[in-house]
């Protein structure tokens, strides 16, 4: 007859230290693999966001030019407020100049506009002109800059 107790031969449940140091490894692998991707769509989300505003203004100063014949004045600058198109991770800023590098106000015939990475994003920079010439001037780890597109991961070719 059994009394309800156990002889000691059955094993006590549980697991060994064995088994949860292989199931911490398996975990820190997938987090080595996964992290670096996870990363990389969130710079690119961020980095999509930079080119939508970009293409957004642009047509706005498109606007102010059917509206004034000329993208601004030249003591001033753009005719279009950038105020409200900075976000968490770029800066947006207008130069009336034909040049993708300007950094002052010369020809209000012509515009260059900017997305400066800040935040998270210090290291990238994109212009478009007013001939919706696009420019990637600074991006992280890659060479060759400036090329004439949008870069959104390190390897894309124009």
């Amino acid at each position: 007859m059994n009394s309800g107790t156990n002889s000691g031969a059955a094993r006590s449940a549980g697991f060994t230290l064995i088994e949860m140091m292989i199931v911490v490894a398996i975990i820190a692998i997938l987090s080595a693999v996964v992290m670096p991707s996870y990363a990389g769509y969130v710079q690119r989300g961020r980095l999509t966001e930079a080119n939508a505003k970009l293409s957004d203004l642009r047509t706005k100063m498109e606007v102010y030019f059917q509206d004034n014949r000329k993208y601004g004045t030249s003591g001033t600058g753009c005719g279009v407020s950038l105020a409200s198109s900075n976000s968490n991770y770029f800066t947006f800023t207008c130069f009336l100049s034909n040049d993708p590098a300007a950094t002052t106000q010369t020809d209000d015939q012509s515009f260059v506009l900017h997305a400066v990475g800040n935040a998270a994003m210090v290291g990238f920079e994109f212009t478009i002109d007013q001939s919706s010439g696009k420019q990637t001037r600074s991006f992280i780890a890659a060479t060759g800059l400036p090329v004439a597109c949008w870069k959104l991961r390190k390897g894309d070719l124009c």
